[in-house]
C-alpha cells in the first residue's frame, strides 16, 4: 500500500517530510479501505503499514538523530504530550480506546463492540499490566540516562565558558556531549534508542495483541481511530492556530486578567523585505530549527532557515532570512567558517531573498 513511503535511504533532514507523507497516507490510503466494505485483508495491510511505520522510525534513530524522535520539532503543542510517551502515543491509549468503544461512547447504532464486554475487562487488565511495567522500566531508565547527560553537560560548560569571549552556546555545548565517546555520552544516546527501540515495540504489539481478539468489523473500527489518531498529530500545529487558545480576541481578556503583556499586532505590511545568506557544508543531521537556533544565538533578527539536500553530491546546505540586512551582512563575515554541529559553516550570499 505504501509505496516508497517507509524507504531506509531518506536524508535526515528530510524526516520531517516523513511524517508529512505519513499522515497523508493514513488519511488518504489507509483509511478509506477502512470506511468502506472492510475486510480481513484490508485490515491487515493497514496493520502492516502502522508496523512498517514504527520500524521505519526505529531505522532512522541513532545516536546523532534520537533526540529528533524522542521531541519532534512539530510537535509544539503542550497540550498533546499528556498522551505522548518517549516520542509517540503512549500505548495504554490504544487499551483505552477499545474500552470506550466497549462503552458504547461512540453511539453506534450496530454495537459493534458489544459481545467484547465480557471477554474484554480480562484482556485489558492484562495488557495494561504489561504496558504499566515496561513503560514504568523505560521512564526509569531515560531519567537515568538524563540525569547522566545533565551531569556531562555541566562538566563540559563549567570548562569551556571561561575562555569564551562571547558566550558559550547551549546548543554546541549539548551537541558535543552526544558526541563524546570516551565521555560516556556517545553511550547515553545509545541507550536512549534501545529506550525508543523498546517503546516503539510495546506499541506495535500492543496494537496487534488488540487487533487479535477483535472481529473483522471491530478491528475495522479499532485501526480507524487509530489511524486517524496517528494522522491528527501532524496537522495539530494548524488547527492549534486556529483554536481558542490561539485566538487573539479570546485570549486578551484572560491575560489581562494575569497582567501578562498582549501580544503586539502583526505589521501591516505582509510582504516585509528578506535578507537571505547561504549556508553550506552542513552535517546531515542539521535541521531547520537547530540551524536557525545557531544564528539566532548571535543575531537579534533571523526569521527563517531552510535546510536542502543534494541528490547527487549527497551535500547537506541552508539558507537563513533576516529581517535586518545590516545583520544578514555581519553574518557573511563573522559567521563563516565558525562551527555548526562540528563543521565549520560556508556562507556566502544567496541567489534570491526569499526562501
Amino acid at each position: 500500500m505504501a509505496g516508497d513511503l517507509f524507504r531506509r535511504n531518506r536524508p535526515f533532514n528530510q524526516l520531517d517530510g516523513f511524517y508529512t507523507d505519513w499522515s497523508k497516507h493514513l488519511t488518504e490510503r489507509c483509511l478509506p479501505p477502512l470506511l468502506i466494505f472492510p475486510s480481513d485483508a484490508k485490515n491487515d495491510a493497514v496493520l502492516g503499514d502502522i508496523h512498517s511505520y514504527y520500524d521505519t522510525l526505529d531505522h532512522y534513530a541513532n545516536k546523532n538523530t534520537i533526540l529528533y524522535f524522542l521531541l519532534p520539532s512539530w510537535r509544539s503543542n503542550s497540550l498533546e504530550t499528556a498522551i505522548l510517551l518517549l516520542g509517540d502515543i503512549n500505548p495504554l491509549l490504544f487499551t483505552s480506546l477499545v474500552q470506550s468503544f466497549v462503552d458504547g461512547l461512540d453511539q453506534d447504532p450496530v454495537g459493534t463492540y458489544s459481545n467484547l464486554a465480557a471477554s474484554w475487562k480480562d484482556l485489558s487488565s492484562e495488557l495494561e499490566n504489561t504496558i504499566n511495567e515496561t513503560v514504568s522500566t523505560l521512564l526509569r531508565e531515560t531519567r537515568e540516562a538524563h540525569e547522566g547527560f545533565i551531569r556531562r553537560f555541566s562538566n563540559k560548560w563549567v570548562s569551556s565558558f571561561r575562555g569564551s569571549q562571547s558566550g558559550t552556546v547551549v546548543m554546541e555545548t549539548a551537541t558535543s556531549v552526544t558526541k563524546e565517546e570516551d565521555g560516556g555520552g556517545a553511550m547515553i544516546m545509545e541507550e536512549l534508542v534501545r529506550i525508543f527501540h523498546v517503546a516503539n515495540q510495546l506499541r506495535k504489539s500492543t496494537i496487534t495483541d488488540i487487533a487479535g481478539v477483535l472481529n473483522m468489523d471491530q478491528r475495522a473500527v479499532f485501526l480507524e481511530s487509530v489511524c486517524k489518531l496517528l494522522a491528527g498529530f501532524k496537522h495539530q500545529d494548524q488547527a492549534f492556530q486556529n483554536s481558542l487558545f490561539d485566538n487573539l480576541l479570546i485570549r486578551q481578556p484572560m491575560m489581562q486578567q494575569h497582567d501578562a503583556p498582549q501580544r503586539p499586532p502583526p505589521p501591516m505590511n505582509q510582504h516585509q523585505q528578506e535578507y537571505v545568506i547561504y549556508v553550506g557544508n552542513l552535517a546531515p543531521e542539521a535541521t531547520n530549527d537547530l540551524l536557525l537556533e545557531r544564528f539566532k544565538c548571535n543575531y537579534h533578527s533571523p526569521t527563517v532557515a531552510k535546510i536542502c539536500f543534494d541528490g547527487r553530491s549527497g551535500a547537506t546546505y541552508g539558507f537563513v532570512s533576516f529581517a535586518d540586512e545590516r545583520e544578514k551582512w555581519d553574518a557573511m563575515k563573522v559567521m563563516n567558517r565558525k562551527f555548526f554541529l562540528d563543521r565549520q559553516m560556508h556562507i556566502g550570499p544567496a541567489a534570491k531573498n526569499s526562501i
